[in-house]
């Protein structure tokens, strides 16, 4: 057996189930035994949030803050960047 085969064998698994644009993004809910298999998606789909909802949810409840869009992330992670930057060269100048 190769070196290597279980790497191959793990990377054709992932392989395989990559699809859409984004790969292999998913969440997977395991149920050991026998449940009620419609009770079970009966229940998770009521959690899903409706359309109206989502087009009207506020971010007021705590722990339900508004994440930041990318852009305004990669904004915040420049603007952190440049001030390391700027202390750093602060420093150098006083050594």
């Amino acid at each position: 057996m190769p070196d290597d085969f279980l790497e191959q064998m793990d990377r054709k698994a992932v392989e395989e189930e990559m699809e859409g644009a984004h790969g292999d993004r998913r969440q997977e809910v395991v149920f050991i035994g026998r449940p009620d298999r419609q009770a079970i998606e009966d229940a998770l789909d009521k959690c899903l949030v409706t359309d109206e909802e989502w087009a009207t949810a506020t971010y007021s409840e705590p722990g339900f803050q508004r994440w930041p869009e990318a852009k305004e992330y990669l904004e915040a992670e420049e603007e952190d960047s440049e001030g390391e930057e700027e202390q750093e060269t602060l420093q150098g100048e006083g050594a």
